[in-house]
């Protein structure tokens, strides 16, 4: 009775050891942000804190050192000394300063106990999760496979792919609320994707026990597989992104096929069905879904036409999965969406795929994919690296083929069927990989599987090899051992590794900063608000602050961006309005209706510009010289000249200002060349390949060329009225005299100093100047920051409303400041006087 029972039990027991293993490492890697967790002002408190006593130290260390030194340049050299010890010992330095806000969070009651979600995209399920709470559903309007944002895209509203992300999140979070009604949404759906990274491990043992892998094996792809590197930081806690999805749905696929490939009587009915439903299923939660449909479809035609060759008696039965399949998505999708919605979906799907693939040989408007991390090319050693390393690759490829030989040389049929389809998905997945980075994830899983086969086949072949010199039970221990040993190396390796580099898998870019200025926002602003920014924070202020916003990170490509960066490029405040009511009152329709009307775009452009700053008045007289219709005038106009524009909010923060020159590539692009060279197939057949570094300087030339800028600099110390700008830039604050010595951004003594002086904008030429650039420099919270920069961008509304907080502006006031301690985080928030902007265009001349 013992011995049966534990037949039966040892397998489960087996295989639930195998699962609490990987998924202890797995969740343990994942909730590092929440064990690590402090509250940000008690790490920027405590950063200040540390950095003080260091200069404290030092200054002592110097004054015993040097009786007679004054207290400024004693200061100086202790600052100095105190940054090089931090960034010299930095991991010692983020230890002291964990411990120290840890001690700051024990004495708050108020801090906060649970960190953001992490990334920006994560702030748009949250929207849409707080929407169904709501009101029971994520959007008030849908249609077909879409449902309209009318916070995205202002005034016009976007529509979206349909997604049940949200409702994933809402499920997790009612659950959590039935042990603590006191649950917060956010910490809630923060545990969305560690869930869905642990139902994926489930079903990565089931592929693996259909394959009849050893346990050694399975432990190791497992444990692998669970520590990806682009698998962790696409399911960390708090990446409440719909990207784990893109390991689950494509990992139930595989079984379904390996699980029809491996049974002894396979039924294609069921098979069908479970594969139709999945793909269904898969639609929505990615918009992407047709690559895997057709790598799925592509792998059941070599594998059919592989039966019909060796005259496998299965080959009809794969026939009809292999023609049922798409007819139950093309059903399932027709009975979800709507009978057009297929076809539609799948053209968009597979659009935007070769959108993130390629990039158009030349766009006629300026491109930010480009500026898209996670959209950029890669090697194939930053793919393998995304993965799990190269050891781990070079293990599926050995798997890969050594299981395809041995199970053909055995006659395996079976087994060479399902790791045909596993390696066909793992070389489509690595090739894919290649045009995006985001794309790594889609790798992890086949990779994974051929892992475990490669270590299970190594270790069989062993045995094999043993049986010839040692008897049957040593053969069995040895490799019992030998596995052990393999494997646990591996895995504590594998562990390790990545709990160290965890720190850099983590992009937490919301913080306590950013909730306040939210918080903020939403306070001070009318709820029919729009606020104008750059795209990075757009989904902060559509989930937090509850305000609709021009574009964001699911709609980068508007072509409002070329008008916003205008805007904020503008050295005349009153063409940076007029530019700026025009998209608040029709987005970029006004260029389409001039499009539509037969003008190129060039000139599209050129005639907004001339009349955005003017009244109604005086831009039709300009439209009437060009020979405008009456009734064509009548609607141009109504697209770019509200009479009551929607209140408007410019929102300008610190890093906007550190990667402006992407607004420079943006809002100086040329439709002119770029029209030109489109219409040449010479000049096109020069452009080089998208991808590539050349086809980057290719398309800033169409701007103008890059900006010789410098990076944000912080003065770092003072010597009586000479203040230091980084490590590089000298400035005397008394005769406002200038000079750079830096290998970076050059050698010698600006154009000019732009300062504020009172109520007004001072620009001092230098003396004898030898550069090209100029120097802006402002005083915010008590700290000096400048910047080297070309005269225009030192004169653009954007810099003044950051370095000078808008001193000089008519239009644009000041209303809302937050910062941290460090002031590595500054955000500002300048209401729009749309009142006074009209009354002063109806009394222009």
């Amino acid at each position: 009775m013992i011995s049966r029972s534990f037949k039966i039990y040892k397998p489960l027991l087996l295989w639930g050891s195998l699962f609490l293993i990987a998924a202890s490492v797995g969740v343990g890697l994942r909730i590092y942000p929440l064990k690590t967790y402090v509250s940000d002002p008690a790490y920027n408190m405590a950063s200040v804190i540390m950095v003080q006593r260091l200069i404290e130290t030092f200054e002592k260390n110097i004054r015993s050192q040097r009786k007679d030194i004054d207290k400024e340049t004693l200061r100086g050299l202790a600052v100095r000394q105190a940054n090089d010890q931090v960034a010299k010992e930095n991991t010692q330095a983020r230890r002291t300063i964990y411990r120290i806000a840890r001690q700051l969070d024990a004495q708050n009651p108020n801090a906060q106990k649970f960190p953001f979600l992490l990334e920006s995209d994560s702030f748009l399920y949250y929207d849409l999760t707080q929407n169904i709470i709501k009101t029971g559903h994520m959007a008030e309007i849908r249609k077909g496979s879409k449902y309209l944002n009318p916070k995205m895209n202002y005034p016009l509203g976007h529509w979206e792919p349909f997604n049940l992300h949200p409702y994933i999140g809402y499920i997790i979070h009612r659950a959590l609320i039935l042990f603590d009604s006191d649950t917060a949404l956010m910490y809630s759906v923060a545990w969305t994707p560690i869930v869905i990274s642990v139902l994926s491990l489930i079903v990565f043992l089931l592929v693996c026990g259909r394959l009849a892998l050893s346990y050694w094996a399975v432990l190791t792809g497992a444990v692998l597989f669970m520590t990806a590197p682009i698998f962790i930081s696409r399911s960390m806690f708090g990446w409440y992104d719909n990207d784990p999805y893109n390991i689950f749905f494509p990992l139930i696929l595989l079984y379904i096929l390996v699980h029809w490939f491996t049974a002894r009587k396979p039924n294609p009915l069921q098979s069908t069905l479970a594969l139709g439903i999945t793909v269904c299923l898969y639609s929505l939660f990615w918009q992407g879904w047709m690559y895997i449909a057709v790598i799925l479809t592509a792998s059941m035609a070599l594998v059919a036409c592989t039966e019909f060759f060796m005259k496998d008696p299965n080959f009809k039965k794969t026939i009809l999965v292999l023609i049922g399949m798409p007819v139950i998505v093309l059903l399932g999708i027709g009975l979800i969406f709507g009978p057009q919605e297929f076809f539609r979906l799948f053209q968009e799907g597979w659009s935007a795929l070769n959108d993130f693939m390629t990039t158009q040989k030349l766009p006629l408007w300026p491109d930010l994919y480009i500026a898209v991390g996670e959209l950029k090319r890669q090697s194939p050693l930053e793919t393998i690296n995304d993965t799990g390393g190269l050891l781990f690759v070079l293990f599926a490829v050995w798997g890969a083929l050594s299981g395809l030989l041995i199970s053909f040389k055995e006659k395996n049929q079976k087994t060479f069927y399902a790791l045909t389809a596993i390696a066909l998905s793992a070389t489509a997945s690595f090739i894919l990989s290649l045009t995006a980075m985001r794309f790594s994830l889609l790798c992890v899983t086949p990779l994974a599987i051929l892992c475990a086969v490669g270590i299970h086949t190594l270790l069989t072949l062993s045995h094999t090899c043993l049986k010839k010199y040692q008897p049957t039970w040593k053969n069995a221990l040895i490799i019992f051992f030998a596995g052990g040993l393999l494997t646990g190396s591996w895995i504590v390796s594998a562990v390790r590794h990545q709990y160290q580099n965890i720190p850099s898998l983590v992009h937490k870019i919301y913080n306590a900063t950013w909730n306040d200025s939210m918080l903020d926002l939403k306070t001070k602003t009318p709820a029919s608000s729009v606020i104008y920014t750059w795209w990075p924070p757009g989904h902060f202020i559509k989930a937090i602050a509850d305000r609709a916003v021009t574009f964001d990170g699911a709609s980068i490509n508007a072509r409002q961006a070329y008008w916003l960066a205008n805007v904020f490029l503008q050295t005349d405040e009153r063409k940076a309005l007029g530019i700026l009511r025009m998209i608040n009152t029709s987005a970029n329709q006004a260029s389409e209706y001039l499009i539509n009307e037969g003008r190129p775009l060039s000139e599209a452009a050129r005639i907004l510009k001339s009349i955005t700053p003017l009244d109604r008045q005086n831009a039709q007289s300009i439209l009437n010289k060009l020979h405008f219709s009456e009734s064509s005038i009548k609607e141009l106009l109504d697209l770019t000249h509200a009479e009551n524009p929607v209140p408007a909010y410019l929102m300008v923060y610190n890093e906007i200002i550190e990667k402006h020159i992407l607004l420079s590539y943006t809002g100086n692009w040329d439709f002119g060349k770029a029209e030109e060279i489109r219409k040449n197939p010479e000049l096109l057949k020069r452009v080089p390949p998208p991808g590539q570094e050349d086809y980057y300087e290719f398309l800033w030339n169409i701007s103008g060329g890059r900006p010789l800028c410098s990076d944000l600099l912080r003065q770092t110390s003072r010597y009586g009225n000479v203040i230091l700008l980084g490590q590089d830039v000298e400035v005397d604050l008394e005769t406002k005299h200038c000079r750079v010595n830096s290998p970076r951004y050059g050698k010698g003594i600006p154009q000019y100093i732009y300062f504020k002086d009172g109520n007004r904008i001072i620009k001092k030429p230098q003396l004898n100047p030898t550069m090209s650039t100029s120097l802006i420099i402002g005083e915010r919270y008590g700290q000096i920051f400048g910047m080297l920069l070309p005269q225009n961008l030192a004169e653009s509304i954007l810099m003044k409303l950051f370095f000078f907080e808008g001193t000089g502006m008519n239009y644009l006031k000041l209303i809302s400041q937050q910062k941290d301690a460090t002031l590595q985080t500054q955000i500002d928030l300048f209401e729009v006087d749309w009142n006074k902007f009209l009354a002063d265009l109806s009394t222009a001349e």
